[in-house]
């Protein structure tokens, strides 16, 4: 961002949404930031307390799903696009028609990915199904293997997941089963079992907020509420799951309608 934006400054906290966001917050305001990018949802009880001490600042609030002030907007990323490409990978690619995810907690971001990866599979492989665990939180490597190498046992034979681990790649590595990442790209650590994965991309959304609130244009996005995907170039997919997905369903006869992927590509 700074690269292409020359005017921002930039200054991280990691960690930065537990018991002390409200006062990190008001460091950030505090120390002439007349930007904060609150990159969790759970950020929104500090963002309600601290937003309208400081009106001249604006918070943007990631995965945010109400406005918590005038100074607060919301941003994320239209992943369910390249989770639906993902989907019609693993129901190209699943020979016992039985596929798994190991997911965080059932909040709407994570229910839009994986009811999308759910319907590009129906799209190619009506007969395959998608099993779905659940973790209880968004980060627990130890649970998280325990649940997939469970489901790698009871027959799926494709695993993907949604949570900040990559304890289930690890587990389809040391079993042998084909893996779809979300997130990063993280086929250099798993070089066998690897198919394909999205891949967030934060860079274009945060840069034209950026610019939105420098040039003093950001209030004029509707209700500040900045949605971005494939077209604007968030959701990058590693190992282009696009190009792979384009081809399985020139390849499948099983596809509802071919031009059914241009939609979710533009």
């Amino acid at each position: 961002m700074a690269k292409k934006r020359p005017y921002v400054s930039l200054s991280e906290s990691e960690s930065a949404s537990g018991p002390n966001a409200a006062q990190i917050l008001r460091e950030y305001a505090e120390n002439g930031c007349k930007l904060i990018f609150c990159h969790s949802g759970s950020f929104g009880e500090a963002i309600q307390e601290v937003a309208q001490e400081y009106p001249d600042v604006t918070s943007m609030w990631c995965g945010g799903q109400k406005k918590l002030a005038p100074n607060v907007g919301t941003y994320y990323e239209r992943f369910y696009q390249s989770a639906y490409l993902a989907g019609i990978v693993a129901g190209s690619m699943t020979k016992t028609n039985r596929v798994a995810a190991v997911d965080p907690i059932a909040d709407p971001q994570v229910m839009m990915a994986i009811n999308a990866f759910a319907r590009g599979m129906a799209s190619v492989n009506p007969q395959a199904r998608l099993y779905v665990l659940w973790v209880g939180s968004w980060y627990d490597p130890q649970k998280k293997r325990q649940l997939a190498l469970g489901l790698i046992k009871e027959g799926c034979d494709i695993i993907t997941h949604g949570s900040d681990s990559d304890a289930t790649g690890g587990a389809a590595e040391e079993t042998g089963t084909y893996f779809i990442s979300s997130g990063s790209n993280t086929a250099r650590f798993f070089p066998h079992v690897f198919l394909t994965g999205a891949v967030w991309n934060w860079e274009p959304i945060m840069t034209d907020i950026a610019k939105a609130v420098h040039v003093g244009t950001c209030a004029a996005q509707p209700g500040q509420d900045w949605w971005y995907g494939t077209k604007e170039g968030t959701g990058r997919d590693s190992r282009q799951v696009a190009k792979i997905a384009q081809e399985l369903l020139a390849l499948n006869p099983c596809v509802l309608h071919k031009d059914q992927l241009p939609a979710i590509l533009i």
